[in-house]
């Protein structure tokens, strides 16, 4: 269950019933050095810190969200809860499309895919790193201004310093990551 900031400190809770499931105890982020964003191992080192890990699904999107929401709320950063915010829902939208969570039906039988979100405050911004089991690499879309979707990585684009994506040695998938600073 998801308990919301009632204008106060929030907390998140979380019942592996819906499809949820902390991987660490802690759902605050660590505060750590800032480094260049061009360092992969500096990024990589990021994914030692806790997580949030969400079952693919229509709900996945709302509950990184309010993770999101709560955890600046709790650091005091409210200045950047919006954009964050904003950055989390494309980047776990993305995740969750590429994971198979949106766009096809359940499969039982099969193990389910995860996928995972970490929010590092950093000396100059809040870094999100947001990791799927999927291959294939992000890339941003020239649109047409009539188009409805696919717009989500122009949106993380224009709310985030910088952004990017790679892939980890021995391990399937990819992470995409911003940086939002206020």
């Amino acid at each position: 269950m998801i308990t919301p900031p009632n204008g106060g400190t929030g907390t998140v809770r979380v019942a592996v019933r819906s499809g949820v499931r902390r991987a660490n105890e802690s759902s605050t982020p660590v505060p750590v050095p800032s480094f260049s964003l061009t360092d992969h191992c500096a990024l990589v080192a990021r994914l030692a810190l806790p997580h949030l890990e969400m079952t693919p699904g229509a709900g996945a999107v709302p509950i990184a969200r309010h993770h999101a929401r709560a955890v600046l709320w709790d650091r005091g950063l409210k200045e950047l809860i919006e954009p964050v915010e904003l950055v989390v829902s494309e980047i776990v939208t993305n995740a969750v499309r590429a994971s198979g969570g949106l766009d096809e039906p359940p499969r039982a039988a099969e193990a389910k895919p995860i996928v995972r979100l970490w929010l590092s405050v950093e000396a100059d911004g809040v870094l999100v790193l947001v990791w799927d089991g999927s291959p294939l690499m992000p890339e941003r879309q020239e649109l047409a201004p009539d188009v409805e979707c696919g717009r989500g990585l122009l949106l993380v684009d224009v709310l985030s310093a910088e952004w990017g994506s790679f892939q980890l040695e021995r391990e399937p998938g990819k992470v995409v990551w911003a940086l939002c600073q206020s």
